[in-house]
């Protein structure tokens, strides 16, 4: 049987001024899209489990007209992948 699975990140961008600078914000929804056949269960999606952990490793960069900037996740604790594994 053969699976697929795809992480589609929709970005949300926002940009305001503090201190006249401008600052931006990007929340990501995070769809996760898997591939089956008829019947099947998560349990043929073991790697999935550990996604929290995989997004938590990743380095983010925001690019904006060529100019590279750093991401910081800033809602670290949404990442709980003990909570997570408890769905299956």
């Amino acid at each position: 049987m053969s699976t697929g699975q795809k992480f589609v990140f929709t970005a949300l961008p926002a940009f305001h001024i503090v201190n006249n600078e401008i600052k931006a914000s990007v929340s990501a929804v995070v769809t996760i899209q898997l591939e089956a056949g008829e019947n099947s269960t998560l349990a043929l999606f073991q790697d999935i489990r550990q996604w929290p952990e995989k997004i938590d490793s990743t380095n983010f960069k925001l690019k904006i007209n060529g100019a590279e900037f750093p991401v910081t996740l800033v809602k670290k604790d949404l990442l709980n992948g003990n909570m997570y594994r408890n769905f299956y």
